[in-house]
């Protein structure tokens, strides 16, 4: 696991290496076993990244090269079929000067196969290859967005890097915000790829490569994760279960595979304490498990985690939260890098600094409700999906009355918006967090008039494929892992845990067990009030009665007592950088007024905007064009 950074001269002018080094100093916190750079002879393009040593610890030193130093690469991630590629490639004459780094595998999988390379790689990964020869630069992010890649362009160059903080670390770069990506994080929790916060710099979508060549610059996607289920790829449902076993088994193999200690995050959750099972039947050894609780009661499980850590018998390490400081809430938005409105990102920095003490690599549950139709949410969407077959005339007549009440009740306004929809905002309603009549209320003038302009940002207009599918729940799990996974969930995840300079792994989301996945009908994954059922089925074998068909429950975080106790005041500093930026000041009051007045539904609001106004004060250069 490592951070990469780089540039490339678009017109002529010579890449600067100080400069990269520069901005490489900005994540020491991704990789601070060591640190490497190169630029080419002819100043085009300049090369930097650092290191966390997980495999082959000695021999994996970038950026690294083939025999004649015309191909260099950077790479950040893993790549797990690493020993299967190396053995094609010397089958087709190409000779290692590793041990078996994953890294030199793609080295001598560019000279191969070129941007074919990509697709052949099984694993996480951002990674850059500078080839002299054809003066090209090709960039990837990987199938499901683990990994992120950030680019802009500034004065005649390409600037790169795995984090946003190497893109402002270069003061070329405009700063100015994107409107429309401030709306989609108040509405989404996060912003939709390829925005970002500001308009000069875009985020490099999952399961996409960018090519640079002379001057010119191609974006292309190299895979779709499957949208229709297919009935007849299974014979039958003794034989799913078998396979689904055996994937994820391969997938967990694979992830426990490196030459330093591996743990896991064991929330107590069915998906976490599988995968840590499964980890411990591999590895044949008593694992570290880390779980996060809090001293608030009603959100607390902390006692879940640790019975399932007595039932398999690992070595737990638990945390408890109380309230947060501003210290430490200060902490936590400078590490995300940008504006990311899900909560759990301080418990989930908490246990990753907790975890970095025992271990370099930790396994989690990330993926399982996405792929199995765990969430409670994918029930009412199936549903609620008949109204879209009723005429719309009779749904707006009949939800007409819904309107006076669609600020305080968002759950009307999500039936309102679902009932008065064509389809192509059925899926826009279960993600939006915020509806449009409270985002405007938060907005000054001028920027409620720059937000009504910007053209829609729907998430079914950025995946038209979902507007053709007969069926919802496999819709709603693609659309979570074309969208949420890897713009909310793995965003939080890479960033919470790379501050601790720890790498986390998802078996869950190894793109083969993915692809079966999503390809399997719903009526197996799910039925009326229950989801994950394929899951629960292994989980019999490998876990106690009790903790598989234990209800589920969300991950819950004390937000309103924290935004009443030791962050009242940070949110109102926050409030004041909005206002600074267009914001509304008697919007920001009300909310205000909600948070005093004990209201539960001002609380998520109230969170998004403590964020970004947190994020925005770290960042006082940032502001309306």
């Amino acid at each position: 696991m490592c951070g990469i950074v780089g540039e490339l001269s678009l017109d002529g002018r010579r890449a600067d290496l100080e400069r990269t080094r520069r901005r490489n100093a900005s994540i020491v916190h991704r990789g601070p076993d060591e640190g490497g750079d190169y630029l080419d002879p002819r100043h085009r393009c300049a090369l930097a990244m650092r290191r966390l040593s997980i495999v082959d610890l000695s021999d994996g030193t970038q950026p690294m090269h083939n025999e004649d130093s015309t191909v260099w690469v950077v790479f950040n991630g893993e790549i797990y079929n690493h020993a299967e590629l190396r053995s094609e490639l010397e089958g087709l004459g190409h000779t290692f000067a590793t041990d078996h780094s994953d890294t030199e595998v793609i080295v001598h999988g560019y000279e191969a196969w070129g941007e074919g390379l990509i697709a052949r790689l099984r694993g996480m990964f951002g990674l850059a290859v500078w080839d002299e020869n054809h003066d090209r630069l090709l960039v990837a992010r990987d199938r499901l967005g683990k990994k992120p890649i950030y680019y802009a362009q500034a004065d005649g160059r390409l600037v790169f890097g795995s984090e946003l903080r190497t893109i402002l670390e270069d003061k070329a770069v405009p700063t100015h915000l994107d409107v429309e990506a401030v709306d989609q994080y108040l509405k989404y929790q996060f912003i939709l790829a390829p925005h970002t916060l500001l308009a000069a710099v875009k985020r490099l979508p999952a399961a996409h490569l960018m090519v640079v060549q002379r001057g010119n610059i191609r974006i292309a996607r190299y895979w779709e994760p499957p949208l229709h289920p297919e009935n007849n790829q299974f014979g039958g449902h003794d034989q799913a279960i078998a396979e689904l076993e055996e994937l994820l088994i391969e997938a967990v193999t694979l992830r426990v595979e490196a030459d330093v200690p591996v743990g896991t995050l064991l929330s107590g959750g069915l998906d976490s304490s599988l995968i840590t099972a499964m980890a411990q039947r591999v590895t044949n050894r008593s694992l570290h498990t880390f779980s996060v609780g809090f001293a608030e009661a009603s959100v607390d499980e902390s006692d879940v985690a640790l019975q399932v850590s007595r039932e398999i018998e690992t070595q737990h390490h638990p945390i408890v939260v109380d309230q947060i400081g501003a210290d430490l809430f200060s902490r936590v938005v400078a590490s995300l890098d940008e504006p990311l409105g899900d909560p759990a990102a301080v418990p989930t920095y908490l246990v990753s600094e907790l975890a970095a003490s025992q271990v370099k690599v930790v396994l989690t549950g990330e993926g399982g409700d996405e792929m199995f139709a765990g969430y409670d949410v994918y029930g009412r969407e199936n549903e609620l999906a008949w109204m879209l077959k009723l005429p719309r005339a009779l749904r707006r007549s009949a939800l007409a009355c819904l309107g006076p009440v669609e600020r305080d009740y968002p759950r009307l306004q999500r039936l309102r918006d679902i009932g008065g929809s064509d389809g192509i905002n059925f899926h826009d309603a279960f993600v939006t967090r915020i509806y449009s009549a409270g985002r405007m209320d938060l907005y000054g003038p001028e920027l409620r008039r720059r937000m009504l302009a910007s053209p829609p940002n729907g998430i079914s207009s950025l995946v038209p494929r979902l507007n053709g599918s007969w069926d919802p729940v496999a819709a709603a799990c693609m659309r979570d892992v074309e969208i949420r996974l890897p713009e909310g969930l793995l965003m939080k995840v890479d960033k919470m845990t790379m501050a601790h300079s720890l790498e986390a792994r998802t078996p869950f989301l190894d793109h083969r067990l993915a692809e079966w996945a999503l390809r399997v009908p719903s009526g197996l994954r799910r039925m009326p009030g229950s989801g994950k059922l394929m899951l629960k089925e292994i989980a019999e074998r490998h876990l106690p009665h009790s903790v598989v068909h234990r209800k589920k429950h969300p991950f819950e975080v004390p937000i309103g007592t924290w935004l009443r106790g030791n962050l009242r005041e940070v949110l109102s500093d926050s409030c004041s950088q909005l206002i600074d930026r267009g914001f509304s000041v008697d919007g920001l009051a009300r909310l205000q007024a909600g948070i005093d007045g004990g209201q539960s539904r001002a609380e998520f609001p109230a969170w998004l905007v403590l964020v970004l106004g947190a994020w925005l004060g770290q960042h006082r250069e940032v502001g309306l064009a």
